[in-house]
């Protein structure tokens, strides 16, 4: 196995780019700052970015977990998930999991994947008189003769080979990708072994498990080819390989069309499998998977559960409406079930009390994501105590992308909790009055002191529990002076940096990088100015991302 390992990290073709412009972050936010301009045409990336904007390099990609299994299942039609038994894939720091400088192969990994293989091409085989099957699917060619067996192998090669592969494999030759698996075919005593044959030696191969976006000619800027681009794109909404439509437009070259392309986007942005998509920022970048795995002290598991899904249906809600991504901040409704509208002190009427139900807010002290009971939970840093900083820290890093560096050496850690008649905020303030920790805990205090009306578990108070310590929630943000959460979030709502960092979450996942550069954050904030308002739509904001050089392009990799 351990030359397996050795074969991929070797497969590795790094590709090169497109020079990214001298753009400084202060001189991109002073040009995303200013007002919008009357003439909203006159607007976009390349007008403000430069029409040569560094579209960014990507190394080699290995698949996530949850990709593997998205992949096996479509390619497949096995509910079998094998990845959910392979080491855990590493938290990157930007949140997520499908970072690609960090999906490293080990032999252990290779160990699994070569197990998942035989496990999967061994179903294939045992389910090959189940109407409706793969099997039938790939392989209902069959025969009775020996010639047309080889022929029914030659058409399945080809077919399943190129669908795995996510482009056609190359002929010709011994080395070739389709001879060599016909050779694998033929060493075989059987038909059915000879398949199970095949499927595994594609399921471990490196052109299976790794996306690969190597251009033609080392140390110059592309464009990625149509196969490339189809990859990229279904696996950032589907986390999956292209299906039949989106790769016969990689394979009659209009998929670069951006009519084509943005096409595309929105009709897999409708389809089912978007809801990978969905669980995924709900858990990665809301950062709701341990809520959604791990019991909480005090809390009943149903209500845990309830929590958790209420934040996905409101996702999942956004991308079925196409309904403007600001909504994560400043949405007036959400999703409720009958113990939640207790928590939240609404009043719906549902036959079955584990039903869902869009709820109106506009009366009640929440707002968007900030104010959801999931989120509040997890971020509460302690079951029976708010802690206002690991709340602030949270919506800093995840909303408005300012990351707090760590505290400085010998700083004594404030405690929640009132045991000697000071409130949270009067031991903040004393704590901050140091000035090794005013400049970091000003935005993130402020931040936080705005969701101390919200109890651990998300219960709302006007004071401390046990206590006759009033919650003092003001404080101010951007300029902006509020009292509570609704005045926090719309302080966030209209920030330029919330503009520049909502499509920047969502770049560093589509892109599988941390989308970092003055030129990344100058086109997250032409994106954000143009398509965070109250009535843009969600389709157009991915939709300049699908269009952007970082999406459809790679750059040289640097030295």
């Amino acid at each position: 196995m351990a030359g397996c390992a050795v074969l991929i990290v070797n497969f590795q073709n790094c590709a090169p780019g497109f020079a990214p412009l001298s753009l400084s972050a202060s001189s991109v936010n002073g040009l995303l700052s200013a007002p919008l301009a009357t003439d909203a045409a006159s607007l976009s990336v390349e007008n403000v970015c430069g029409a040569n904007y560094g579209a960014g390099f990507v190394p080699i990609h290995r698949l996530t977990n949850a990709e593997y299994n998205h992949t096996v299942h479509d390619l497949l039609a096995t509910s079998l998930t094998p990845a959910d038994a392979f080491p855990p894939d590493l938290v990157a720091p930007n949140g997520f999991t499908n970072e690609s400088s960090q999906l490293k192969i080990f032999d252990d990994l290779m160990v699994h994947y070569y197990d998942a293989a035989v496990l999967l091409a061994g179903e294939l085989v045992a389910n090959k008189s189940n109407p409706g099957s793969a099997y039938q699917s790939w392989l209902g060619c069959g025969g009775t003769t020996a010639t047309a067996r080889v022929a029914c192998a030659q058409k399945f090669v080809r077919g399943f080979g190129a669908k795995a592969y996510r482009r056609p494999l190359t002929e010709g030759g011994v080395t070739a990708e389709y001879d060599s698996l016909m050779q694998v075919y033929a060493g075989a005593a059987d038909f059915d072994s000879a398949i199970k044959d095949v499927v595994t030696a594609v399921l471990i191969s490196p052109k299976f498990l790794f996306l690969n976006f190597a251009g033609p000619v080392a140390n110059t800027g592309f464009n990625l080819n149509p196969y490339q681009l189809a990859s990229r794109l279904s696996y950032f909404i589907w986390e999956s390989l292209p299906d039949d439509e989106l790769f016969a437009l990689a394979a009659n070259g209009t998929l670069g069309d951006p009519t084509v392309l943005r096409a595309q986007m929105k009709r897999m942005l409708s389809d089912s499998k978007s809801q990978r998509l969905v669980r995924t920022l709900r858990d990665e970048w809301l950062g709701l998977g341990t809520l959604a795995t791990s019991p909480v002290a005090g809390l009943d598991d149903s209500l845990r559960l309830a929590m958790v899904q209420e934040s996905g249906l409101f996702l999942q809600d956004l991308v079925d409406r196409d309904a403007s991504l600001i909504s994560v901040v400043s949405a007036n409704y959400s999703f409720v079930n009958q113990a939640l509208a207790l928590l939240y002190g609404l009043k719906i009427s549902t036959a079955d009390a584990n039903q869902f139900v869009r709820a109106d807010l506009s009366a009640t002290p929440r707002m968007g994501v900030l104010t959801q009971a999931s989120l509040l939970t997890a971020t509460s840093g302690e079951p029976t105590n708010t802690h206002p900083v690991k709340r602030g820290k949270w919506v800093t890093r995840q909303i408005m992308c300012d990351e707090p560096p760590p505290p400085p050496p010998g700083i004594p850690v404030v405690t929640p909790g009132s045991t000697d008649g000071q409130s949270i905020r009067q031991k903040l303030e004393a704590h901050t009055s140091n000035p090794a920790c005013t400049s970091c805990h000003v935005t993130m205090d402020a931040v936080g002191f705005a969701l101390e009306n919200f109890d651990p578990l998300g219960r709302y108070r006007t004071t401390y529990a046990g206590t006759t310590v009033a919650v003092d929630a003001h404080g101010t943000l951007y300029g902006t002076t509020f009292s509570d959460a609704k005045g926090l979030v719309g302080a966030l709502a209209t920030a330029p940096a919330v503009r520049t960092c909502l499509p920047l979450k969502w770049m560093n996942f589509a892109l599988a990088r941390t989308a970092s550069g003055a030129d990344d954050l100058c086109v997250a904030g032409v994106i954000g100015k143009m398509n965070l308002t109250a009535t843009s739509k969600l389709s157009d904001l991915v939709g300049q991302i699908v269009l952007s050089h970082q999406f459809r392009a790679q750059a040289q990799e640097t030295p």
